[in-house]
């Protein structure tokens, strides 16, 4: 018998998978904001500097984590 509240926890993970994989499709909406950031920050002329899980995805190291 499955519990109401597991039931939960498996429709929160799988959330979580799939915001993360629309993360490394470069279609989430992290993903997306941060985009919209940097373009932002280069047009009015910003010096800026992306790090941690972000850095890594653009240069191919894929990295998620639950923090």
């Amino acid at each position: 018998m499955v519990t109401a509240r597991a039931r939960l926890v498996d429709d929160r993970l799988e959330r979580a998978l799939q915001e993360a994989e629309r993360f490394f499709m470069k279609e989430g909406k992290v993903y997306q904001a941060a985009v919209a950031l940097a373009r932002r920050l280069d047009a009015d002329g910003i010096p800026y500097a992306i790090a941690g899980a972000m850095a890594l995805g653009a240069h191919g190291y894929e990295r998620m984590t639950n923090e």
